[in-house]
């Protein structure tokens, strides 16, 4: 798969071919010097070495050729969870699981894709506000929360709990014992990388907030979109996509705690506008739908958490509930594991070169001062990673 867009229309046009065989001439959707529309393109290959090349149209030689991103390796399951412009969903139980396996998860944890809102009226959609995370992580929240605070039970214990897990969302903040459980449980010792390796890897998933989700009904805009409490919008990387006769596609984009899920599609809509409108006065249209208020103090347990919290799920290990519980951060000396850490040494290596070339990527491609999130949300194939231009 690729993804690209056009700079300029009628100067962008893209010949596909795979192993000299020429397959397709693609038309990028324009973006005027935006980075809001961006279309992904998909191919099925068999097991094998292959080739691709892109080549500029005959006679659109002038400076202005079609920005091309993200050209990598996908398997059709990865595909599914992809959206039209090849950026991933984020399904929470698909990235730990192609990470780490499924053991790190709690039984029953609801898939991320998840539907995190609720139709309150034709024009009032509220969000819900769950949070789950690594099993471990989980666990470490309940014994910290239950310790502080013994008296505690029903929603208000759950609010705790909910509260400290989303606090929990640093490897280095974690108790030495769920440190040690998660490096077990990986076979990776997270210790030894720095913190841009652990964001890129753990770190965005050890609290992991449910998105809102996707809106199919056409909206008008007087429509409220409440987020609820889990997800801090960043109205600068608010997406859109002319869809004609004044419908415009808005993709919601989180910057949560700005880095853990910055970049991440929390879910789409569509709003019917006046036609005529640019593409900016649509962004601020669609910013001013939804409602954005991120307090970690109204938080609520998926159902997962609440199973382990309660004893339907049973822990990890024996806990004594008497023993005290350390609430500072301890980082014992631990020796290295050997095992290289696969799973994510391709992500890595694409996040550090993939602000190489300043056409191909911007402010509204989902990128932090670590590189791009888009990277660390995909599964990689042994292929070197491609960011570059048309005519750059």
């Amino acid at each position: 798969m690729f993804a690209a867009y056009a700079r300029k229309a009628g100067s962008s046009d893209i010949e596909v071919y795979i192993d000299g065989d020429y397959v397709e001439t693609v038309t990028p959707p324009t973006a005027n010097g935006r980075h809001d529309i961006r279309q992904a393109y998909f191919y099925e290959i068999d097991a094998g070495e292959h080739s691709i090349l892109f080549k500029e149209v005959t006679g659109q030689n002038n400076g202005s050729g079609a920005v091309i991103d993200n050209v990598r390796l996908v398997s059709d399951h990865m595909k599914a969870h992809l959206d039209s412009a090849g950026r991933h969903t984020h399904n929470f139980f698909e990235h730990v699981s192609r990470l780490y396996g499924t053991d790190l998860m709690a039984p029953g944890q609801t898939e991320y894709d998840a539907k995190g809102f609720e139709k309150v009226s034709d024009t009032l959609y509220r969000g819900n506000s769950p949070i789950t995370g690594l099993r471990p992580v989980i666990e470490e929240a309940i014994d910290r929360e239950i310790a502080r605070n013994p008296r505690l039970e029903g929603e208000a214990l759950e609010a705790k709990i909910a509260n400290r897990l989303t606090n929990l969302n640093d490897f280095e903040k974690l108790q030495t014992v769920t440190q040690d459980k998660l490096i077990e449980m990986t076979g990776i010792d997270f210790r030894a990388m720095t913190k841009a390796e652990r964001e890129a890897t753990i770190n965005h998933l050890l609290h992991s907030p449910i998105p809102f989700g996707n809106i199919d009904e056409v909206l008008t805009p007087d429509t409220r979109i409440d987020l609820g409490y889990t997800h801090t919008l960043d109205r600068n990387w608010t997406r859109v996509g002319d869809l004609g006769d004044g419908v415009w596609k808005v993709w919601i984009i989180s910057n949560n705690n700005n880095g853990s899920h910055t970049g991440h599609n929390l879910g789409e809509f569509k709003v019917q506008l006046a036609p005529g409108l640019t593409p900016a006065e649509a962004k601020a249209a669609a910013n001013a739908m939804i409602v954005n208020t991120n307090n970690n103090n109204r938080l609520s347990l998926d159902e997962a958490a609440k199973d382990i919290l309660y004893g339907v799920t049973p822990r990890l290990d024996s806990v004594n509930r008497d023993a005290p519980v350390n609430e500072g951060i301890v980082n014992g000396s631990f020796e290295a594991f050997s095992a290289a850490i696969t799973p994510t040494s391709n992500d890595a290596d694409l996040v550090a070169s993939s602000n190489k070339t300043g056409d191909a990527q911007g402010p509204n491609d989902g990128a932090d001062a670590s590189g791009s999130t888009e990277a660390t949300d995909s599964a990689f194939v042994e292929v070197t990673p491609i960011l570059t231009s048309l005519d750059c």
